[in-house]
């Protein structure tokens, strides 16, 4: 990425090679902000991005937990044009097709967390990067990490309802706090989280990272601050807090209902029904964030304390959940 932002434009000039091949091999999309704008000066478009194995699986787990199980091979041919795109009009809709596609191909190739998201962004860089400068209705030019952030949000939003189980109808009842925790899990698993990386999903969420309700905020927070590091809260570290979870003038993110749920199911299930009562959650929404992260597409080496804890409660969950909120409204 150094080499790219220093002096990629100018090495492709002077050797005007006709298409390139190039190797992205990390967990963040936050590089390829660098690589777009270095091929977008040499005039290049990216044609291809597939995910190719590279790496032994017990290296990759042992020497960086940064890295993914497939480097994406990234193919860029000139561009002999220098037409003007309207993102609306000429970007959105082909940008729509392409991430469909390949998620819908990759995932059933078995490609899954980082991996699929990195290969899926990879590919949609063909419906920006075939024009010279692609504009927004209003006309100002859509820069490069603007441009990121929408094609990674419709990545996630994609792999949300075709291969986590949040579809389209169910998702939209679904917060977004909720949200960027499932897809958290299924990028990184059980792995603490770079910085950047965390932040980069934050964004494509439309989630807050830092401030008031935000995922670092409050005496429980969904997301944990180390140094450079980020670590996702499970419902162990965060379900004994009784505030947790609660309806507050506002309803609170069905993953903090959830963690609150799962640990009154093992400590204290007599509560659940006046829990429930406070929470003012639906629990048809609830159950499908359960479901989303008990299913096996989240990236874990084995299932994990909470998955295990959601396994526990989804064969009694009409009669612990369904029912015991309904007597209690009653």
């Amino acid at each position: 990425i150094k080499i790219l932002e220093a002096s990629a434009a100018a090495f492709w000039a002077r050797i005007r090679p006709r298409a390139s091949v190039l190797v992205y091999a990390h967990k963040t999309t936050a590089g390829w902000a660098s690589i777009v704008d270095a091929l977008r000066s040499a005039q290049f478009m990216v044609t291809e991005a597939w995910p190719i194995s590279t790496e032994a699986r017990g290296r990759m787990r042992a020497q960086n937990a940064a890295a993914l199980a497939s480097s994406i091979f990234i193919v860029a041919r000139k561009r002999t044009t220098t037409d003007v795109g309207i993102y609306a009009r000429d970007v959105l809709p082909e940008l729509t097709k392409i991430v469909q596609e390949r998620v819908r191909i990759l995932s059933h190739a078995g490609i899954t967390g980082a991996d699929l998201v990195i290969a899926t962004v990879g590919a949609g860089l063909r419906a920006y990067t075939r024009f010279a400068r692609v504009e927004e209705d209003n006309g100002d030019e859509l820069e490069a990490s603007n441009f990121l952030t929408k094609v990674q949000q419709a990545a996630l939003v994609t792999i949300l309802a075709d291969v986590v189980g949040l579809d389209q109808s169910g998702m939209s009842a679904v917060d977004t706090i909720s949200q960027y925790y499932v897809l958290a899990r299924y990028q990184y698993g059980l792995a603490d989280i770079e910085v950047d990386d965390a932040l980069v999903l934050a964004r494509g969420m439309g989630v807050e990272f830092d401030g008031p309700r935000s995922l670092t905020s409050g005496m429980t927070p969904l997301v944990l601050k180390i140094k450079n590091k980020v670590r996702l809260q499970d419902y162990r570290q965060r379900g004994a807090a009784n505030t947790l979870g609660r309806f507050d003038g506002m309803p609170a993110p069905l993953i903090d209902v959830l963690h609150r749920l799962l640990w009154l199911n093992d400590h204290q299930p007599t509560a659940i029904a006046a829990f429930l009562s406070e929470a003012q959650s639906d629990t048809t929404s609830l159950r499908l964030v359960a479901e989303a992260l008990a299913g096996r597409q989240l990236t874990s080496e084995a299932t994990s304390h909470e998955q295990q804890a959601i396994g526990r409660l989804l064969p009694v969950w009409h009669r612990i959940v369904v029912e015991s909120h309904q007597e209690r409204l009653l």
